[in-house]
């Protein structure tokens, strides 16, 4: 190779048995030592990685893969050249190779032959196949690219552990720490990063040659702090991230901003924990925000009964709201005055500031995201028929304002400025494929505005703002009076929780995003005196079962790209497999066999329960319970009981509470 950014290779030598490799004497230290003193500034850091970038496209394009790529094999001249060292020797093999200097020392080189199902590389920055010893391609190098970046921004390796097996481990396992990024690396750096720490190859950026133009983009675009005033595509919104502890706490985080100040600059940033959310989380809105971003009202939980909270903003405290005992999915009416909420009985209102409580409603609606209130001071909601209908405070006056196709259901309504337009989120069978709405007040007539993947719609500062499947925020710009967008998407810094049922819990008013982040959670196990192991963390757990032998726990997971789907963990060889690879598979229960698994999915279209072989060796199959059985009706999914011929689970009939129902599994 002869390329301005690599290392030349003059010539190889031999002498009594001794074989050398003449190189060009590179001066300068290599990139271990200089992010050893710190994160690298971004206005500095951007340059170094394209040249990274150039120099690997350089040897892709010749059919060459690095397969070391680490701060060690980079050098950075006196006069700020990078040079990549080493070239070959990981893909050569060539036994007893280290890494040098740094914080490379405790990771080493770890070299064998070439053929499939070795381990070659540095553990710390193996892509996730490499690790687990599968052949590689140039997507390898794309990763150690992203970590090599990722580290120069941070100052802190992306993975770590007490030895080198739990480095690949935690490669293949762990979940990028994105909140160790500083404040000033753009969306746009942070996309980049996403992209090429992927860990599903087919995900990850194909060729480090975009890399190396989207870095060139940013350049020319003048990206480092002092060029990041009013360029941006998308609102300036810094966030926090709230890690949750075994499923069971809550975090709402707030961020307001000053519309024309840069990234990190006169920010107000908030974590306030919520307690047990519940099943809050899953069927309605956990929190409202008052249209001009001032105040916050939020539920705890339904199970405690407890009240409604209001807080300020601007203010330290939080009030309880009189009148609201068991409530949740509160909305505010655009004034403030009123807030709304469910329990049970139906929906209700009560002044803000005190005074009676008025029942709105007698039922409450589906699972179908908070209701909201209008200019004029009407209610909207999901109603059983999953349509959007409307009506006053007290009740009186019902309106059908859309008119869903056969399967789907109308969610999330969100009145545009000016009263005369409502967005909301069109679900189908796969919620993943939802979209975007807007319906018009004066003629019902339906406009989609983002097709295939939208969750919850809300407009503020000029922009949509949406939730994708894989729990990214969107940003485009909006016009609200003539409802189209007049931008192209961007994605916002951080994830949103997602649910199976297609809603996203934030909220947006002008300079403030309100957001629930996904649950990041552990699994844990209890013995009956008290004691707690921790079998497995960094990951989104649902559901988990014991087999019926005790010696393993079927569990649904959600990855980093919002795919869910149902694992297996093996109690006594301490190992994770996946039994499903559909995308949506989750409330996972074991058949009284051991050896398979049901479980439920809206991707089966008119068969909500499906079953697999648990260790992944067969399809899953769909499994009809009961005649006209549909998939919205199982709600709360239950499990087998021990003969097998029926399964017990909570079915809604058509919008009224929900029972206990015994469903044979021979369909009838």
């Amino acid at each position: 190779l002869n390329h301005p950014n690599i290392a030349q290779i003059y010539g190889i030598e031999e002498s009594a048995s001794i074989r050398a490799i003449v190189m060009e004497l590179v001066p300068g230290e290599d990139l271990s030592a200089r992010i050893a003193k710190g994160p690298i500034p971004l206005a500095e850091a951007l340059p170094l990685a394209r040249q990274v970038a150039d120099a690997l496209e350089a040897a892709h394009e010749n059919g060459i893969v690095h397969r070391d790529l680490k701060p060690a094999n980079v050098k950075v001249t006196t006069d700020g050249r990078i040079k990549i060292l080493d070239f070959g020797l990981a893909k050569l093999g060539t036994a007893g190779a280290t890494g040098s200097g740094g914080s490379d020392s405790g990771s080493p080189t770890l070299t064998a032959a070439t053929e499939v199902g070795t381990i070659l590389g540095t553990a710390a920055y193996m892509a996730p196949e490499q690790a687990e010893g599968k052949n590689v391609d140039k997507r390898a190098d794309v990763w150690a690219f992203g970590v090599l970046l990722y580290e120069m921004l941070t100052g802190r390796s992306l993975f770590t552990g007490a030895s080198t097996t739990e480095v690949l481990a935690a490669v293949i396992r762990d979940t990028p720490d994105w909140s160790a990024l500083p404040a000033d690396v753009s969306p746009a750096v942070r996309r980049l990063l996403a992209r090429c720490l992927a860990k599903d190859p087919k995900r990850r950026l194909r060729d480090i040659g975009d890399a190396r133009f989207e870095l060139e983009e940013m350049d020319a675009a003048g990206e480092h702090p002092d060029a990041q005033k009013t360029r941006f595509a998308v609102p300036v919104w810094v966030l926090a991230i709230a890690v949750l502890v075994a499923g069971t706490l809550g975090a709402v985080l707030m961020v307001g901003r000053p519309s024309e100040t840069p990234p990190g600059a006169g920010t107000r940033r908030a974590a306030i924990e919520l307690g047990s959310l519940s099943d809050s989380r899953t069927f309605s809105f956990p929190m409202a925000l008052s249209g001009d971003g001032s105040l916050l009202v939020y539920t705890v939980g339904r199970a405690s009964g407890s009240p409604l909270y209001a807080r300020r903003l601007d203010s330290l405290e939080a009030r309880p709201i009189e009148g609201t005992a068991g409530a949740v999915g509160p909305f505010l009416s655009r004034d403030g005055r009123l807030i709304g909420f469910e329990r049970e009985g139906g929906i209700f209102s009560v002044p803000l500031a005190g005074g009676p409580v008025v029942h709105a409603r007698g039922s409450a609606h589906l699972p179908g995201g908070s209701p909201a209130w209008t200019e004029d001071g009407r209610i909207v909601l999901t109603s059983s028929s999953g349509a959007l209908v409307s009506f006053n405070a007290d009740g009186s006056s019902p309106r059908t304002l859309t008119t869903p196709s056969p399967g789907e259901r109308h969610l999330s309504p969100f009145p545009l400025p000016g009263g005369r337009t409502i967005l909301f989120t069109a679900v189908g069978a796969d919620p993943r494929e939802a979209r975007l709405a807007a319906v018009s007040l004066a003629d019902g007539q339906v406009r989609s505005l983002v097709d295939g993947g939208a969750s919850t719609g809300q407009f503020a500062d000029g922009y949509l703002v949406y939730a994708r499947p894989d729990q990214r925020l969107m940003a485009v710009l909006f016009d609200a009076t003539r409802v189209e967008k007049t931008g192209v998407p961007q994605p916002l810094p951080d994830r949103v929780t997602w649910t199976r049922f297609g809603i996203a819990h934030f909220s947006v008013a002008p300079g403030v995003l309100v957001y629930f982040p996904p649950a990041v959670t552990s699994l844990v196990e209890v013995d009956r005196g008290g004691g707690r192991q921790t079998l497995w963390t960094d990951r989104q757990w649902h559901h988990p079962r014991y087999s019926p032998d005790g010696t393993r726990i079927v569990v649904d997971v959600t990855g980093d790209d919002g795919e869910r789907d149902v694992w297996v963990f093996d109690r006594a060889l301490k190992t994770l497999s996946r039994t499903t690879r559909i995308g949506d598979a989750h409330d996972p229960s074991w058949l009284p066999d051991g050896r398979s698994v049901s479980f439920l999915s809206f991707k089966s279209g008119g068969v909500p329960l499906l079953v697999a072989r648990a260790d992944g060796t067969s399809p899953p199959e769909p499994l009809r319970l009961g005649s006209g059985f549909f998939p919205e009706d199982l709600v709360n999914p239950g499990g087998w009981i021990r003969d097998g011929s029926a399964y017990v689970g909570g079915v809604q009939d058509r919008g009224s509470p929900s029972d206990l129902w015994l469903l044979p599994g021979d369909g009838s």
